[in-house]
């Protein structure tokens, strides 16, 4: 949903003539995909230690948690910290959940299900927008 606000909001920032609003609408997407590239990592090496459910449960509470938080911040740094952590959380649901699906469903529909997990997620995110 936090992805969803920013990538909403990030059009009309564009259009103004504001250097700020589009500097740091820049850097919070920038900072959330470095976090999201960095929680794929990390949260993929717990998953082999872990396991693919707890994994999930710790990415899912550091998502919520941090984009929550989002809305709570006092500075622009604070915001974009937040933002980075919260990106852990999405990189790192994406790698075990991918991961998990892939393990659990027979190895003749493994590419279906893959397929439609990643079509599906792009289509669920799209009432937020609305």
């Amino acid at each position: 949903m936090n992805r969803m606000l920013l990538q909403d909001a990030y059009p009309l920032a564009l259009r103004t003539r504001d250097a700020v609003v589009k500097s740091w609408g820049a850097w919070a997407t920038a900072i959330m995909m470095i976090g999201w590239a960095t929680g794929g990592i990390l949260f993929g090496m717990m998953s082999d230690r872990w396991g693919r459910v707890k994994t999930m449960v710790a990415t899912l509470l550091a998502y919520t948690i941090f984009s929550g938080l989002t809305g709570l911040a006092r500075t622009g740094n604070e915001f974009l910290i937040y933002r980075f952590l919260g990106g852990l959380g999405i990189g790192g649901m994406f790698g075990a959940a991918t991961t998990l699906l892939a393990e659990s469903v027979p190895a003749r529909i493994r590419p279906m299900a893959l397929g439609a997990m990643q079509a599906l997620s792009a289509l669920a995110t799209s009432p937020a927008r609305c």
